[in-house]
């Protein structure tokens, strides 16, 4: 009896195409405007490496945000702007189509619908083993060094953002002028107080409940609810408990809340036969990609 993955395996390449009309159904938006304009949508099948489109030219420069056309690894067999520190990729299997690259900072999030069959048939899908894709990670590290580089001679200049880094997700670093943007981290602004100062001095206490320390508290201050809490400050009694399982919950500290822009995340068909798709000279610019998630949100 064979077995056949729900999803497909990591790491691979794959043609997707948007499906806007769905998307705008599920949001409850079938007015005859609305799918007039959808029907004129003409979304077209791009080429991607997991979340990353793929490009068959150079990368457009662009100073303002550091970006240089040669931020590329070139896709085996193509070999253009390759060198000992810029290695062509090699997928397995070989790869259809000699004019690729996969581009830096180029980044999307999609919805893959599921096939009717019930599972996406990746028994043809391309694919970087595990050593390959470590690399593109390598390169494209250097390349973010020179992106700073370039911002500091040519980039415009930005607000300091005075927010805490942790407001800040973790895929958008990857931007460099957000990166330069970001405060310096101090863990200082960050460190909770403790709710109950008396078991913070004695830690002795939570390893052994046998132990007694007498402490006087008295000369604490007392914090009411809405009163800006300093450090040492002991909460009243009516403060009522502040760190309760349903407390840390209303946190959505696991991402388990449902996310109201989800139905705006490109919703995507997705093949992993690649020439049966698309040709070396069709391919699509990644940024035409952009400009199709720009106008779906709109």
């Amino acid at each position: 009896m064979s077995r056949r993955p729900v999803f497909p395996v990591p790491w691979f390449y794959a043609v997707i195409r948007m499906d806007p009309l769905a998307m705008v159904t599920d949001l409850g938006l079938d007015d005859t405007e609305t799918l007039a304009e959808v029907e004129m949508f003409n979304p077209k099948k791009y080429l991607v490496y997991v979340n990353l489109p793929i490009g068959n030219t150079l990368r457009p420069e662009d100073r303002k945000k550091g970006l240089l056309a040669d931020m590329v690894i070139p896709i085996f067999p193509n070999t253009q702007c390759s060198s000992a520190t810029r290695p062509s990729i090699r997928p397995t299997p070989d790869f259809p189509f000699p004019n690729c690259f996969h581009w830096i900072d180029s980044i999307t999030d999609v919805r893959v619908r599921r096939p009717a069959c019930g599972f996406t048939d990746d028994s043809r899908a391309i694919r970087l083993e595990s050593p390959q894709h470590h690399a593109t990670r390598r390169t494209f590290k250097q390349d973010y060094v020179r992106m700073d580089e370039v911002l500091d001679n040519e980039g415009e200049e930005e607000p300091v953002v005075t927010r805490p880094p942790a407001m800040v997700p973790a895929w958008a670093l990857r931007d460099p002028i957000i990166r330069k943007a970001c405060c310096a981290f101090d863990p200082s602004q960050f460190l909770r107080a403790p709710r109950d100062p008396v078991r913070a001095l004695t830690p002795a206490l939570d390893r052994d409940s046998s132990s007694s320390v007498p402490l006087d508290t008295s000369s604490l201050p007392v914090c009411q609810p809405g009163d800006e809490k300093p450090a040492n400050c002991v909460e009243s009694e009516k403060s009522g408990e502040l760190t309760t399982a349903a407390d840390i919950f209303s946190w959505n500290i696991f991402g388990w809340d449902p996310d109201p822009t989800f139905p705006l995340i490109p919703l995507v068909d997705l093949w992993c036969e690649l020439d049966e798709h698309l040709t070396a000279e069709d391919i699509p610019s990644p940024m035409e990609w952009f400009e199709e998630e720009k106008r779906i949100i709109s």
